[in-house]
């Protein structure tokens, strides 16, 4: 193992105590890694969608094992019963709400209805989807360490946040949350399948990760990237297909522009005969692409 792979496994490290007891991707084994490091201080914990309070919850360890408070935001009414079972005898507060980035249903409103302490050790997003906004809108409080769901197929180079939306459910990327996380006071210690995990930054050396970029701490599928070649081929890296619909695409077939008998010919660079030409054309005309000339193109962009 070369040395820059051997100095990513390093900062990776948090990652060798996955394991789950309730949660998806070893978020159960990281959370209690990061609060071996950084000692909670008052055990509290925060959901949402919480769903029946142990289903893919990264809370559901810490208040049955641990001993840890919690409030789990659910917006199923029919879940409540649910979670107040899976919780019995335990220090859980179950509130009906679909939480919202701002107004009467947003964090800070919830919150402020309950006994969560303004420093509460653990907050917990992931709703697929308005989980950044969710988080922006977050200012009364300031927990300790945040675990945010993040779109793994967003490359981590690209910002993206969707719009601020409940009903839209396209996710954000990774360097969207790290660059909010920063303005917000936190750095990232731990990338898994799908969440980042954040710390306040006034705890971050006690982990004693050198490098926390992304590109030192990621651990999910190399997201899909294109790029094209000179004779108009486009090639496709990274993950392809529909990871979440289990439907497998072969783009090579589906998002080629020109056909592969015309880009053999490499007719963009080398000209071609007036037969090549013309497909080009008509290739151009049917992908409503209006300008003709090459040179045009790269003067315009």
């Amino acid at each position: 193992m070369n040395t820059l792979n051997k100095q990513k496994n390093k900062n990776r490290y948090l990652l060798d105590y996955r394991k789950d007891i309730a949660s998806q991707f070893g978020e159960d084994g990281i959370i209690e890694k990061i609060f071996e490091i950084l000692l909670p201080s008052n055990k509290w914990c925060i959901e949402f969608g919480a769903w029946d309070g142990e289903h893919f919850s990264n809370t559901y360890n810490l208040i049955q094992h641990h001993g840890w408070s919690g409030i789990l935001i659910e917006g199923d009414a029919s879940r409540m019963s649910q979670i107040r079972e899976t919780h019995a005898g335990k220090l859980v507060t179950a509130v009906n709400a679909f939480v919202a980035s701002s107004g009467p249903s947003s964090l800070n409103n919830l919150l402020s209805a309950t006994d969560a302490p303004q420093d509460f050790d653990l907050l917990s997003i992931d709703i697929d989807g308005n989980d950044y906004h969710v988080w922006r809108g977050l200012t009364d409080y300031k927990p300790k360490v945040v675990v945010i769901e993040f779109n793994s197929f967003i490359p981590g180079n690209i910002e993206f946040v969707q719009e601020d939306s409940s009903a839209i459910v396209h996710g954000n990327s990774i360097l969207s949350m790290t660059m909010l996380a920063k303005e917000k006071g936190y750095k990232l210690i731990c990338i898994n399948q799908e969440n980042a995990f954040f710390v306040d930054a006034q705890y971050f050396n006690l982990f004693n990760i050198d490098d926390n970029s992304i590109e030192a701490l990621k651990h999910y599928k190399e997201p899909l990237q294109v790029f094209q070649l000179y004779d108009g081929t486009f090639r496709f890296h990274g993950a392809q297909g529909m990871y979440y619909y289990g439907f497998p695409v072969d783009l090579n077939k589906r998002f080629q522009i020109f056909p592969a008998w015309l880009r053999r010919r490499g007719v963009l660079w080398k000209g071609g005969n007036w037969f090549t030409k013309l497909a080009i054309r008509f290739y151009r005309r049917i992908n409503r692409a209006p300008i003709t000339d090459i040179w045009e193109w790269k003067n315009k962009y």
